[in-house]
Formats: C-alpha cells, structure tokens, sequence
C-alpha cells in the first residue's frame, strides 16, 4: 500500500506541470476594423483567430468587427496582420454610464 500510494503521489507531482502548461489562458476581446476595411480583410482575421483556438462569439452589423474569446497570444497575432487595415483590439469589460446629470 505504502508504494502505491508513493507512486500515485509522484505521478501527479511529474504530470501537474503539463497539465497547466497546455491550454493557454482565454479571455474575451473586441475586434473592430476601420469602416473603409474589406470584408476579406475581416473575413480573414476571424479565419486566424479560429485556426489558433479562438471562439467567434458575435459578428457587428453596426460597425465592422467581432467579439472573441481566444487565447492572449493569438489577440497580439491579430493586431499586427494588416499594416493597412490593422485591426483594433481590445480586451472586452463590462461599460457603465452614470447618472449624474453630466
């Protein structure tokens, strides 16, 4: 009994690391483009983002852009793509208006 609980304590302590080491952290973003942007240019951002891991949670109609849930690393990927209609990328939060007669 006293080796097999020594083995299974060593089997997790040698698995722990790379059981957190695998998925990358998500979290959610908003991606918006200038409105003079192609809809090829959009349309292959969001194949990117799919292709490493990332959620496509909503695609705008009002501006042109979607919402994401995807790892931090393939978000910094995504800025850089297009030098002419780079991208906007911004951590999504939660955004409240007071009233305060202002």
């Amino acid at each position: 009994m006293k080796f097999n609980l020594s083995a299974i304590t060593a089997l997790v302590l040698l698995a722990a690391p790379f059981a957190s080491a695998v998925v990358p952290p998500k979290k959610h973003y908003v991606v918006s483009f200038n409105n003079d942007t192609p809809q090829s240019v959009i349309d292959k951002a969001i194949k990117d983002v799919e292709a490493t891991g990332g959620i496509i949670t909503h695609k705008y109609n009002l501006i042109k852009g979607f919402a994401v849930y995807a790892p931090e690393k393939t978000m910094s990927t995504v800025s850089t793509l297009d030098s002419k209609y780079g991208p906007t990328v911004e951590e999504d939060q939660e955004v409240h208006a007071l009233e305060n007669g202002a």
